[in-house]
């Protein structure tokens, strides 16, 4: 019977043997010209921790760090340095990186519009969602051709939808007696202002043919980690985590570029680890 210190130790082993595949994955990052960033949280040792994801069609990469904001993303160190497209969900430590163009998931823009309009009666948050969804028919099938004076058109309407809705604006709600420091502003004015203010990031899909309407493949690179905390629960160790994600970071590469996993998970433990974009090679 396989013992439980088998396995442990087969996974160090394999984890060990990713520097180079893990390597290569970083700089093909950097080098891309979109690349989606996203973070979900995952318990280790019983405290909430947080896996840090950056994906693109090819490649995936993983990180667990105790925080989720901006000390994490200096410590993993993809967002300092990369300089193609950053897209996201608009969590402002991201803003923070003004060395890339940013772009905005608009899966949750059009989640929260849908809940601004049903739960509030928000009208321009139904005519701000039937904007960016028409805006995104357009460019998967751009019949009539999406030409500039369309673009700018859209723009327009995006403008004057928002300007129409400043008057729609519910009163902030009062705040609780004694409270102290900034006001608490209502979810709908919330949204508007984001989308004021982010008018470039959110509809930079439109204007930049390789850049997504939303976000959706980091988040999928995510899903994983929700079933795997269903299933076994915490981590038990920080570097158990760590590990965990620098293999599944070579998993996930691996299935992204056709590749069969025993056969990738093999060629770690023979010392010839599979690399991305490459035959196998000597490690």
């Amino acid at each position: 019977r396989l013992s439980a210190a088998s396995l442990v130790k087969a996974e160090q082993v394999c984890a060990q043997g990713l520097n180079k595949p893990l390597q290569a994955i970083r700089q093909q990052l950097l080098e891309a010209g979109v690349v989606g960033f996203d973070e979900t949280g995952l318990r280790v040792e019983g405290r909430l921790a947080w896996l840090h994801a950056a994906s693109s069609a090819a490649l995936s990469y993983y990180q667990v760090h105790a925080k989720r904001g901006s000390e994490a993303m200096e410590a993993i160190g993809l967002l300092p340095a990369y300089r193609g497209v950053a897209v996201h969900d608009g969590l402002s430590s991201y803003f923070g990186y003004e060395g890339c163009p940013h772009a905005l998931c608009n899966a949750h823009h059009l989640r929260e519009l849908r809940f601004i309009h049903e739960q509030y009666g928000q009208v321009w948050a139904a005519d701000l969602r039937l904007c960016l969804r028409l805006a995104h028919r357009l460019k998967q099938d751009p019949s009539p051709p999406l030409t500039d004076a369309l673009k700018a058109r859209i723009g327009q309407w995006y403008d004057q939808i928002l300007a129409a809705g400043e008057a729609e604006l519910p009163a902030d709600p009062p705040p609780p007696p004694g409270h102290r420091g900034r006001r608490k502003q209502h979810p709908a004015r919330n949204l508007h202002q984001r989308l004021c203010r982010y008018k470039t990031e959110t509809l930079r899909f439109l204007h930049q043919e390789p850049v997504p309407f939303d976000n959706n493949g980091a988040e999928r690179d995510l899903r994983m980690i929700k079933t795997q905390q269903k299933v076994s629960g915490t981590f038990r160790c920080f570097e158990g985590a760590q590990r965990f994600a620098r293999i599944r970071s070579y998993l996930s590469t691996a299935r992204k570029q056709g590749q069969r996993v025993l056969e990738v998970i093999g060629s770690v433990f023979t010392g010839r680890p599979w690399m991305p974009g490459t035959e196998l090679v000597a490690e």
